[in-house]
C-alpha cells in the first residue's frame, strides 16, 4: 500500500476516529490494528514476513535478557532477523533490479530489519529491559507511519510515546495536516514532474547529449531529495496527527557545507544507527588514522548493502569514503567557505548519482563519460525535451515550485518556521491556506492516466 493511495488515507481516517472515540489506555490496540492492515494490504508475503521477523526478535530478546553476555545467542539473533532480507538482496528482489516485479520485494524489510536489530542490541547490552508484552511489541515493531521509510526508531524512544494516554491535541493535529501536504507538494509539483524528464534519459543515456545527461543527472539529485522529504513529511504528519512525534530524519542536507554535515542531516536515523552499531563497535576514530579510514569503509559499505547488493550502490559508498577523506586532508580542521561548501556538496553528491540510479558501476562510470560528449546537435532545449516530457507551461510550474522549495529551506535554515507561524493565525485563515493548498496541487500535480505516482524511491528499500 503507498502513502499517497486513497485505501491509505481512508485507512488513515477510520483509524483516527476510532482511535480517539475510545478511552487512551486502548489507543495502542487501534495503531496495532491499523498496522496489520497496513501490512495485509500490501500484500501476503509483506505481513508473513514482518510477522516472523518481529516474533523472532521478540523471542530472541527474552533470551538475550535471561542470558549474561551471550555473545553467540546475539549474533544468531542478527542472522535470523537478516536472513529475510539477505535473501531479498541476494535475489535481487528490490525495485532497482530490473530482473523481478516490485510485488516481490517486501515493504519496508531495510528499515524494520535496522530497528530489530538495534532492540535486540540494546537488550543484550543491557540498555534496555526486554518487551514482555508481545502485543506491545508488535505495536512497536510494525507502527504503520514509519515502516515504509523511516525514521529507524528505536525502542526506548518509540515505545513512551505509543502506549502513552494523551488527549487529542488540535496543535500537533494541525501541524500533521500541514506536513501532508507539504509532502504531497514536494511529491507531486516536484519529484514526479522531475522524473518526467529525467527517467528517460536515464533509460537511454547513451542517444542524449552531454548537456541533457548533466540536467537529468541533477534533476534526479532533486527528485531523490523531494521525494524522500515527501515521504518523510507524511509519515511524520501522519504519526503527528496520532499525537506521536517522530523526529525528523531529514535536515535540510543540501545546505549542508561538508560530507561530515551532509551525513548528520541526510537520512539521520540511518546514519545514527551506522555510527552506533558499526562504526563505533569497530572502534570508530580512536584507534588511529588508518584503522579510522578502514571503519569508515566498511561503514559506508554497510551502508551501501542496505541500499543494494548491486556494484552501483556500492561505488556509490566508496565515493563517499573518498569524499569524506579528501575533505578532511583538505581543509585540516579549517572551516569550509559556506556557499563554496554548499556548491562542493551539491556538485559531487550529485555526480555520484549516476552509481546510485544505474544498476552497475560500469552503467555509471559510462553515464559520466557520456556527459563529456557534447555534439552541439542534440541538446536539452534543441531536441525539445521538456516540451515533449511537459510542456513548457508544465516545466515553469516545476521551476516555480523548486524556487519555493529553495526559499523555503532557506528560511528553515535561518530559523523561520513557517509552521509555528502559521499555526498561529486565526482557523479561518490556516483553512484558506489549506484549501488553496490542496487545489493547487489536484490542478497543478503530476498524476493520472498514463504515469504512477504511486512509489516513493526509498520505499523500495
Amino acid at each position: 500500500m503507498s502513502y499517497i493511495s486513497i485505501s491509505f488515507a481512508i485507512l488513515v481516517a477510520v483509524s483516527l476516529i476510532i482511535y480517539y472515540c475510545i478511552p487512551g489506555k486502548y489507543r495502542w490496540y487501534v495503531l496495532l490494528a491499523s498496522s496489520l492492515v497496513f501490512y495485509i494490504l500490501s500484500g501476503k508475503l509483506a505481513v508473513i514476513a514482518i510477522l516472523v521477523t518481529a516474533s523472532l526478535a521478540y523471542v530472541m530478546a527474552r533470551l538475550a535478557g535471561k542470558s549474561a553476555y551471550n555473545t553467540k545467542l546475539l549474533w544468531a539473533s542478527i542472522l535470523l532477523i537478516l536472513l529475510p532480507w539477505i535473501t531479498v538482496r541476494a535475489l535481487g528482489l528490490s525495485i532497482f533490479s530490473g530482473i523481478f516485479p516490485k510485488e516481490i520485494s517486501i515493504l519496508g524489510i531495510s528499515f524494520y530489519s535496522l530497528e530489530l536489530i538495534s532492540y535486540i542490541t540494546d537488550v543484550y547490552k543491557g540498555k534496555i529491559e526486554a518487551e514482555t508484552n508481545y502485543l506491545r511489541f508488535l505495536t512497536y515493531a510494525l507502527f504503520f507511519p514509519k515502516i515504509m521509510q523511516g525514521p529507524i526508531c528505536r525502542y526506548e524512544e518509540l515505545s513512551p510515546k505509543l502506549f502513552k494516554e494523551s488527549s487529542f491535541d488540535s496543535k500537533k493535529f494541525s501541524y500533521g495536516f500541514m506536513e501532508i501536504i507539504f509532502g504531497a507538494f514536494l511529491k507531486f509539483l516536484i519529484a514526479d514532474k522531475c522524473r518526467l524528464i529525467a527517467d528517460p534519459v536515464f533509460d537511454n543515456f547513451i542517444v542524449y547529449d552531454g548537456l541533457d545527461l548533466w540536467i537529468a543527472l541533477f534533476l534526479f539529485l532533486v527528485i531523490l531529495y523531494t521525494d524522500f522529504l515527501a515521504c518523510v513529511m507524511i509519515c511524520k504528519g501522519v504519526s503527528s496527527m496520532f499525537g506521536i512525534d517522530l523526529f525528523m530524519n531529514f535536515k535540510r542536507p543540501m545546505l549542508a557545507t561538508s560530507f561530515k554535515q551532509f551525513w548528520q542531516r541526510w537520512h539521520i536515523s540511518l546514519s545514527k544507527w551506522l555510527s552506533d552499531y558499526i562504526y563505533i563497535p569497530l572502534g570508530g576514530n580512536k584507534k588511529g588514522q588508518v584503522r579510522r579510514l578502514i571503519n569508515l569503509l566498511v561503514t559506508f559499505l554497510v551502508s551501501a548493502l542496505w541500499h543494494g547488493s548491486n556494484s552501483g550502490f556500492l561505488m556509490w559508498g566508496l565515493l563517499q569514503v573518498i569524499y569524506r577523506m579528501t575533505e578532511e586532508v583538505t581543509l585540516k580542521g579549517r572551516k569550509a567557505n559556506k556557499y563554496l561548501g554548499r556548491f562542493k556538496v551539491c556538485f559531487l553528491y550529485g555526480i555520484s548519482m549516476a552509481f546510485f540510479n544505474l544498476p552497475t558501476a560500469k552503467e555509471g562510470f559510462d553515464y559520466i563519460r557520456c556527459m563529456f560528449h557534447f555534439t552541439g546537435i542534440r541538446n536539452f532545449l534543441a531536441i525539445g525535451l521538456i516540451n515533449h516530457a511537459m510542456g513548457y507551461k508544465e516545466f515553469l510550474i516545476l521551476i516555480i515550485s523548486i524556487l519555493l522549495l529553495v526559499i523555503k529551506e532557506l528560511a528553515n535554515e535561518a530559523g523561520v518556521n513557517f509552521k509555528k507561524v502559521l499555526i498561529e493565525k486565526p482557523f479561518i485563515i490556516r483553512l484558506l491556506f489549506y484549501l488553496i493548498a490542496i487545489m493547487t496541487i489536484v490542478s497543478f500535480g503530476t498524476y493520472g492516466y498514463g504515469f504512477n505516482s504511486a512509489d516513493f524511491i526509498y520505499g523500495g528499500f
